[in-house]
């Protein structure tokens, strides 16, 4: 499948898209990085996105440094629940996660 890759700069501090279409493939879950079937609709993400209107932040993990997704979805369900905004990346909640199960053993 083909499509327009939009991911995140982090020289730049924005989301940016690739004029050429390029064939798509897997991410992981919270990953700055997409795909979109037409160039008008990666144009539109990173316009709304990059004006902070649109439904996405990019967040730096402060475990490993490396830039993840974070929606307002995220923030809401977060909130709703008494929990605080994520500060690690999807990777790093999951192995933070298996070492405090291992130490509560």
């Amino acid at each position: 499948m083909l499509g327009y890759k939009v991911y995140y700069d982090k020289d730049q501090l924005k989301f940016v898209y690739n004029e050429t279409v390029s064939e798509v493939y897997a991410v992981g879950y919270d990953s700055p990085t997409m795909w979109f079937y037409t160039l008008s609709n990666a144009k539109n993400f990173c316009d709304s996105n990059n004006d902070h209107t649109g439904d996405y932040s990019v967040k730096i993990c402060k475990d490993c440094g490396a830039a993840f997704l974070y929606s307002i979805y995220d923030d809401k369900w977060l909130h709703e629940r008494g929990l605080k905004p994520y500060s690690r990346c999807y990777k790093c909640r999951k192995i933070r996660k298996k070492e405090k199960k291992d130490e509560e053993r």
